[in-house]
């Protein structure tokens, strides 16, 4: 078994840090064999069933060709919870479990209306309603297939959300809200064509280009729709939360006071990047 995964982590080495790989290969041996990162060096079981080895042939031929290992379990690890993926949706990153975290600082334990805008796989609101189950939690994305991931993953971990098919740039469709939010919450696509170069082959081939990127020449496009359905649909001293590209948050702090807004916070990550921004109504 040791054998295995050292075999399998030196192959992964050619196409990711040396890290990243043997954190990969964990990965596959705790979500495709069952077999628990303390067990792989300490367990009395010392050889792998034929089955199992097939199990991980597959799984290492694909991570060769950049599929993304949680496309092979299924399940990407999103703050504590097992949230399914597939193509239609965005794998949850580090930057959005920080986002969130942000937000639940921010309402506690409150009886709040929130809006999550681009729900992808449901990550964002169904962590929120966990946290706090007083919350009335709506959410929206233009894409019934990520919308259908997400209704699986409120599903599976009982949390009760209201998805709705919804295109936020769409202005004929912002009227269609009876209630005001407190809160609205967004990791809206923001990475610009011109730095597809910038980004892994495991992201480019196999995550949904709609979730990523924006025009070149207009990078705020969700941001403003944003802005300005917020106008009308969020609370007096309501609040929002956006995950941000890190490279223009000035430029996205600006947008929101020129809309009007009072306050407008840029908020670092924890590599100090410039990563969020939080705006009161």
């Amino acid at each position: 078994m040791i054998r295995e995964f050292k075999h399998i982590s030196s192959k992964l080495s050619s196409i990711y840090s040396e890290q990243e790989a043997i954190s990969i290969t964990y990965i596959l041996f705790e979500d495709l064999l069952g077999i628990k990162k303390t067990e792989i060096f300490t367990s009395a079981k010392e050889r792998l069933t034929p089955t199992e080895k097939q199990i991980l042939k597959n799984a290492l031929n694909d991570l060769l060709n950049h599929v993304p290992v949680q496309h092979i379990t299924g399940f990407s690890d999103f703050m504590g919870l097992k949230i399914k993926v597939n193509k239609n949706v965005l794998i949850p990153r580090q930057e959005t479990e920080e986002l969130v975290l942000l937000c639940q600082q921010h309402i506690g334990f409150k009886k709040l209306n929130i809006l999550d805008i681009g729900t992808g796989s449901g990550c964002i609101p169904v962590v929120l309603k966990l946290y706090n189950p007083l919350l009335l939690v709506v959410s929206v994305d233009k894409s019934e297939a990520a919308l259908s991931v997400a209704r699986e993953n409120a599903k599976a971990n009982n949390a009760d959300v209201d998805f709705i098919q919804m295109d936020i740039l769409d202005e004929a469709l912002w009227s269609s809200f009876q209630i005001k939010f407190d809160v609205i919450i967004s990791n809206p696509p923001y990475v610009t064509k011109q730095d597809k170069y910038k980004m892994q082959k495991n992201v480019l081939d196999h995550e949904p280009e709609i979730a990523l990127f924006v025009p070149d020449d207009d990078p705020f496009i969700f941001y403003r729709a944003i802005a300005q359905f917020s106008q009308n649909a969020l609370a007096d001293q309501g609040e929002i939360f956006l995950e941000i590209n890190e490279y223009l948050g000035p430029e996205a702090k600006r947008l929101f006071e020129n809309e009007g807004f009072r306050e407008a916070r840029i908020l670092k990550d924890v590599h100090e990047k410039d990563r969020m921004l939080m705006v009161r109504k």
